[in-house]
């Protein structure tokens, strides 16, 4: 399916789609590069089809995640990006994997015990900018869990955590963020200030979805702004065209959301020279 990966995805028809004809079809995992996925009950992320997901993404993350890295997947999923960053940083390194649903949890330990991964710590709970009990919306795919509601939803209680409190008494080095929280992202980064501070050189791919954001009641750009001022060069990553775009805020806003396209990945990072991007 060649819209998953997109921000064509998002829209229900293709979802509801592919949804029915990969729970016919799919088998019970596949091996990408070495590695063993199991697939969740949809294989949401294509990879019964594709073998990949987010192509220019993956690419990204091959080129500046190195060994010995600290990495944090904030929207783990089943494990996709998490296997990746641990294969890349080994045994100096370590993953953090979050992931607050509890059925792409269960897929995402299993996929971690099915490659051996020593290096992968996983945590069944949300990244936010609180620190508690939140309420957590499920649709119909295992990618599409919210901290918003949409209307009949299902919704469960879910721990939530700052990335500042949990690493307040581990590890001050963090190299790599990836976020994919469904328009929680700015949540999560405001969460993270500390961290943003200590970590000159801290890379962050991250969702941005501008109707998602603002069911929160937050400005599509504000964090992005922030990040600006922090010296990030915001990039925008085109996934059909395979491009990486420099950008800005201003500039986002002004193209984003279109009729074709809800919602894109952006790569911020210090100093896009270093990797030639």
């Amino acid at each position: 399916m060649l819209f998953f990966g997109t921000g064509i995805s998002k829209n229900k028809t293709i979802h509801k789609t592919y949804s029915y004809f990969t729970k016919q079809l799919k088998p019970e995992f596949v091996e990408i590069e070495g590695l063993k996925y199991y697939l969740d009950d949809k294989d949401s992320l294509g990879l019964s089809v594709s073998r990949t997901h987010e192509k220019t993404e993956t690419e990204i993350v091959k080129q500046v995640v190195k060994e010995g890295d600290i990495v944090i997947d904030v929207g783990a999923h089943i494990g996709y990006y998490t296997l990746i960053f641990a294969k890349i940083v080994g045994n100096k390194g370590k993953v953090f994997a979050f992931e607050a649903n509890k059925k792409n949890f269960e897929v995402l330990e299993k996929n971690v015990l099915k490659n051996n991964f020593k290096n992968i710590i996983c945590e069944n709970m949300i990244v936010s900018d609180k620190i508690g009990k939140v309420q957590m919306y499920s649709l119909d795919s295992s990618t599409a869990n919210r901290l918003f509601d949409e209307g009949n939803n299902e919704n469960i209680e879910v721990d939530s955590i700052t990335l500042d409190e949990y690493f307040k008494k581990r590890s001050k080095k963090i190299d790599f963020i990836k976020l994919d929280i469904q328009g929680a992202e700015p949540l999560a980064i405001k969460g993270m200030n500390k961290i943003i501070e200590d970590n000159s050189e801290l890379k962050i791919i991250q969702e941005w979805w501008p109707d998602g954001i603002k069911k929160f009641d937050i400005e599509p750009t504000e964090h992005i702004i922030n990040l600006e001022k922090k010296g990030y060069e915001i990039i925008e990553i085109d996934d059909t065209q395979n491009e990486l775009i420099k950008t800005t805020s201003e500039k986002l806003i002004k193209k984003y959301p279109n009729k074709k396209i809800q919602d894109i990945n952006l790569f911020c990072i210090k100093n896009s020279k270093e990797y030639n991007l």
